[in-house]
């Protein structure tokens, strides 16, 4: 569940990435802080200091200052916040459920921390694979140009 989770992540943050600035872009991308303290607490019951959490306010206070950013018109804001801001808040959530559930699979279950990460490398792959080859065209902008010329595509060497 991790793995899936941590792909679903991914593709969320590279399409909030395209329609944001990068100063945006990387402040609410450390909200996944502030949600994987949150999702630590509800499974694991580990709380934080009261400077990590003074800390982790001014992060989330940070984040919506810049989210609401007053330059454009109403039609390009709600662009760039539907398309943008809600895709990178929505990737640091699942960067906090599957962080946490990393956590707790790992302390409660004294599972092998290199054979966990592992297991959570190939099903990765396997998630992205199946959601490349699922995905309605405009969520999978490069499958064809991975399909036709290959993995490795644009690369140099």
């Amino acid at each position: 569940l991790p793995s899936f989770i941590y792909a679903i992540q991914n593709l969320l943050t590279q399409e909030g990435y395209h329609h944001l600035d990068f100063l945006t872009f990387n402040l609410l991308n450390q909200t996944k802080l502030l949600s994987t303290a949150l999702v630590v607490y509800v499974l694991l019951g580990i709380r934080q200091s009261l400077v990590q959490v003074v800390a982790l306010v001014m992060l989330l206070a940070g984040a919506f200052l810049l989210s609401t950013d007053t330059g454009g018109g109403t039609e390009a804001q709600a662009s760039r916040f539907w398309s943008g801001v809600v895709p990178v808040l929505l990737a640091s959530v699942c960067s906090g459920i599957a962080g946490g559930l990393c956590q707790q699979a790992l302390q409660r279950t004294a599972r092998n921390s290199y054979l966990f990460t592992m297991e959570i490398a190939v099903y990765g792959v396997v998630s992205l694979l199946v959601v490349m080859l699922a995905a309605p065209e405009h969520l999978a902008r490069d499958r064809n140009r991975i399909l036709t010329e290959g993995v490795w595509a644009g690369w140099e060497w």
